[in-house]
């Protein structure tokens, strides 16, 4: 499928790479935080892409501005966080990004295709960088780049958007905290 570099659990890292590397895959340390308060976002650091799931826009504020928070991750029913203030703050630190599940388009029903839909439309609005992630548990749920490309464009997006989301934006965020994936 083309894929150079995928993130995983920091803990299952070391598990993974040797897997990988015979596929000429790198793989590299994802730190997933999930963010009730601002409280919870100070332990939101460690060695590899540092993910900030938060659950209210307080926290949402909070991750969009420290520096040790490239992606924060939007889930389901929050998509109200995809906005000017976010893309204002996000801008403010040097740069980052939003990221968005894929795996919620097959578990959930309608209401899942529209917080999709409504996300990427208001990120490209506001000018916000888009990662767009499998979360694949087996080889089974990755995702075809064109798959993901089709999926953006059938949203509203310029379908050109949908490869940078999968391609171009994760590796310069991991450029950015010193991998060179």
């Amino acid at each position: 499928m083309g894929y150079r570099v995928i993130g995983a659990p920091a803990g299952e890292v070391d598990r993974l790479r040797s897997i990988a590397a015979k596929l000429g895959i790198e793989v590299v340390p994802r730190i997933h935080i999930v963010a009730d308060s601002p409280r919870d976002l100070p332990k939101a650091r460690g060695t590899g892409l540092v993910v900030v799931e938060p659950t209210s826009l307080e926290a949402a504020r909070k991750a969009a501005v420290m520096k040790s928070i490239r992606v924060i991750r939007v889930s389901p029913g929050m998509q109200r966080i995809v906005d000017r203030s976010t893309a204002r703050l996000l801008r403010s630190k040097g740069g980052g990004a939003i990221e968005l599940s894929l795996r919620p388009l097959i578990r959930g029903g309608l209401g899942s295709w529209r917080w999709f839909a409504v996300s990427l439309r208001r990120a490209v609005a506001y000018g916000i960088d888009v990662v767009l992630v499998s979360d694949a548990e087996t080889g089974w749920d990755v995702w075809h780049p064109r798959h993901v490309e089709g999926l953006a464009h059938l949203a509203g997006v310029p379908q050109a958007l949908g490869l940078t989301w999968i391609s171009n934006i994760p590796r310069s965020l991991l450029a950015e905290v010193g991998n060179n994936g």
